[in-house]
């Protein structure tokens, strides 16, 4: 509702806030999808095996995750202690579980009815037949991640970062 209270502080003001906010996201890569999850075909179908809630669809430093709605943004009395599951994760386990190559998303939506994350790398499939399935990752080595230009970038930081720690101890 606009103009529903007294404002604290001016729309001026409030915009600036709001665009700084923007620019950091944008900046740190960090944006939350609301609850439509726009994007993904785990739209609505993962939730917290712990507490019951919705995992919500976060992308963070360029790779999207799901995390519980309880467990982002509160307080840590209330807060829950699921973590977040990849969105890659999901997408190899239901490949997994309907035993496809490829992911499909009719295939997803035709069978799988829910997708409980249980605890730390498990999670738990309901299908519509009403069986239920467990499904476990691990997360993949950050070596295996690493191109050769990542490499030598890191190879080369290093050696700068020596080289002026060398010019620091000279100086001293």
């Amino acid at each position: 509702m606009k103009n529903h209270h007294d404002a604290i502080i001016n729309i001026e003001v409030f915009n600036k806030c709001k665009e700084f906010q923007k620019q950091r996201n944008v900046k740190y890569g960090n944006t939350i999808v609301k609850t439509q999850n726009i994007g993904s075909p785990f739209k609505g179908i993962v939730y917290c095996g712990h507490c019951g809630c919705i995992y919500q669809r976060k992308k963070n430093h360029g790779k999207y995750a799901f995390y519980c709605n309880n467990a982002i943004g509160r307080t840590s009395l209330n807060k829950c202690t699921n973590k977040q599951v990849p969105e890659l994760a999901l997408y190899d386990c239901s490949c997994k579980e309907l035993n496809l190559t490829e992911f499909n998303e009719l295939k997803l939506k035709k069978h799988i009815k829910k997708i409980n994350f249980i605890k730390k790398r498990v999670l738990e499939f309901e299908f519509y037949d009403g069986h239920k399935s467990i499904e476990k990752w691990e997360y993949p080595s950050r070596s295996e991640s690493w191109t050769a230009e990542m490499k030598e970038l890191a190879r080369e930081r290093s050696l700068n970062q020596y080289a002026k720690s060398r010019v620091n101890i000279c100086n001293n």
